[in-house]
């Protein structure tokens, strides 16, 4: 007996969303903060049902959810390559966003400054986030698999 494929697939997404909830930036989530020469990033790794409601990610998740926070590096903040593990919460500083990466597996709809919609399947998106009344070049170096080697820079023309 052959069953029909969209129950099957209803069936895999509700099995996940039972795995784990994440409301927020909190929940069932795992995240790392590392510490690079020139920026802070910030992974977050959901898997179930997720709700983001930063403005920049926001939206639902029903599967699995990589976002990658991109922040400049300011004084104070320890040692280059120092990684911090968190569970059950995301770890985002107040300090100013400069760029988002986020892949996402299942059923995703979005609500946030990037994206308005819905998507079944694989989506990956990167946002950089820049104040639009400043004249600023954002060069970003970022390897997935090796993040202690993200390189973030900022160039401002020299105001005559």
């Amino acid at each position: 007996m052959k069953l029909p494929a969209t129950p099957i697939i209803a069936a895999a997404l509700g099995l996940l969303g039972l795995a784990g909830c994440t409301s927020g930036e909190t929940g069932l989530v795992r995240a790392r903060r590392t510490f690079t020469q020139h920026a802070l990033l910030v992974d977050s790794y959901t898997l179930g049902a997720g709700l983001s409601l930063h403005p920049d990610t926001a939206g639902t998740t029903l599967g699995y959810g990589h976002t990658t926070y991109f922040f400049a590096r300011q004084p104070g903040d320890p040692a280059p390559s120092v990684e911090k593990w968190t569970l059950f919460h995301t770890p985002l500083p107040d300090r100013t966003l400069l760029a988002v990466a986020a892949t996402k597996a299942g059923l995703d709809l979005a609500a946030n400054r990037s994206a308005v919609g819905f998507n079944l399947g694989l989506e990956s998106s990167f946002a950089q986030r820049l104040p639009v009344y400043e004249s600023t070049i954002l060069q970003l170096r970022y390897h997935p698999q090796a993040p202690s080697e993200t390189i973030v820079e900022i160039h401002q023309p020299k105001k005559p």
